[in-house]
């Protein structure tokens, strides 16, 4: 008998505040604390192209990466296909320092 595991790391929260009253009412709305969280979300992917992330609200995808370490898949998954053709890679190294990522090229209307 064969046994497929999948390597990596899973985080579920669930009803984080629900028996603390004292902290439910320091906390906005519930799509404003939501908004909060996908956001953080998105950063930690688009810095962590190489880690697969999804998250799930009430039952729904509402965001996946693959995790395959290219960043345009996730420029394009977040920001759509115009703003991922208008980007352009950096990849600087000097001595012990290396820059790399992505930047907006510049558009003249």
């Amino acid at each position: 008998m064969k046994l497929v595991v999948k390597f990596g790391t899973t985080i579920v929260v669930e009803d984080l505040f629900f028996n603390t009253p004292v902290r439910y009412k320091f906390l906005k709305q519930d799509f404003t604390e939501f908004r909060y969280i996908k956001d953080w979300v998105e950063k930690v992917a688009i810095s962590n192209s190489d880690i697969s992330f999804k998250l799930i609200n009430e039952g729904k995808i509402i965001f996946s990466s693959n995790g395959n370490g290219n960043i345009h898949d996730i420029i394009y998954s977040l920001y759509g296909k115009e703003t991922n053709e208008n980007i352009s890679d950096i990849d600087y190294k000097e001595d012990n320092i290396r820059i790399t990522g992505v930047a907006r090229k510049y558009i003249t209307c």
